[in-house]
């Protein structure tokens, strides 16, 4: 809190989280306790069994994040705290609107983007550290993986059993191979949506 004469000043922290992501939440609270108020952002409505968002000082509902809204609600911020990867690109843009200069739009986009952050380490001389990955658009672009592999979203956690929106019926989980992926693509008429899919996205 800032003081002067004439106004009182609650200089807050700002903590963006999809319902789905909230169990983050927890330790991101424990390390903001000292703030005078933290707000929480989140998109729809915390289950019920996520008591803990109660010990945030105030929880705004705010589907798609818009940075507008938010910068109405909480005018004044000092910290910004994504614990939803893909949320880094909103809290760039919060972070140059208040002050803060703690994250660059551009460095928001590649720690977003798992595609985008493995370039990143190849051009600074880590690519040993890289799993091994592909967006995979076509039928071979799986052959470099022989055995078991992870499949995953490009932008976005694993806080969701499917893969939302266009890739609903492939679930984020450990393949054993591909050939069961491909079982199971061809068993719900998947199979050709899913490249399609991916070369129009990459």
């Amino acid at each position: 809190v800032s003081q002067s004469r004439y106004q009182v000043v609650v200089v807050s922290a700002i903590v963006l989280s999809h319902e789905r992501s909230l169990n983050k939440s927890r330790v991101v609270q424990d390390y903001l306790m000292g703030e005078k108020e933290v707000v929480l952002i989140t998109d729809c409505a915390p289950a019920s069994h996520k008591e803990y968002v109660k010990k945030f000082h105030r929880i705004l509902i705010l589907p798609g994040f818009p940075v507008s809204r938010i910068v109405k609600e909480v005018p004044h911020c000092n910290r910004i705290i994504s614990v939803s990867e893909n949320l880094l690109p909103v809290q760039a843009e919060l972070d140059q609107i208040y002050g803060l200069g703690a994250l660059s739009y551009e460095a928001a986009m590649v720690l977003s983007s798992k595609d985008q952050f493995d370039s990143h380490c190849q051009k600074i001389g880590l690519e040993k550290f890289i799993p091994r990955s592909v967006i995979p658009c076509e039928l071979g672009d799986l052959d470099q993986f022989p055995g078991p592999f992870i499949l995953k979203p490009n932008i976005g956690s694993g806080g969701n059993k499917f893969f939302s929106d266009l890739f609903g019926f492939v679930e984020y989980r450990v393949w054993k191979g591909k050939e069961e992926l491909f079982e199971h693509l061809r068993q719900r008429g998947q199979y050709e949506r899913f490249f399609a899919i991916n070369r129009s996205v990459s």
